[in-house]
């Protein structure tokens, strides 16, 4: 990008993590910087997973959904909630 404006400033990583950048990353071509990161933290209700034949906690998004159709019902409704941060707009149900 750099080469095709030469009046961008240069890119300063040290704020940046490696991890991060990993997110625009495709197919080992870098598309975007990240902004802003947060540290999600998932809290959950041990006897609700276990009563759903959940045996360990999510740490994919395919995971996160599989257990979210499985916590699903009549008495659960499996909405999540975000408080505080500036990322706090993007809660929603599963």
């Amino acid at each position: 990008m750099k080469a095709a404006n030469p009046d961008l400033p240069e890119i300063k990583y040290g704020n940046v993590t490696e991890g991060s950048l990993q997110y625009s990353i495709y197919q080992g071509k870098h598309y975007g910087l990240p902004l802003a990161m947060t540290i999600p933290v998932f809290i959950y209700r041990k006897d609700l997973f276990e009563k759903a034949g959940i045996d360990k906690v999510p740490v994919t998004w395919d995971e996160y959904v599989a257990a979210a159709k499985k916590l699903h019902s009549s008495d659960v409704a499996g909405n999540t909630l975000c408080l505080g941060g500036q990322d706090a707009h993007m809660s929603g149900d599963w």
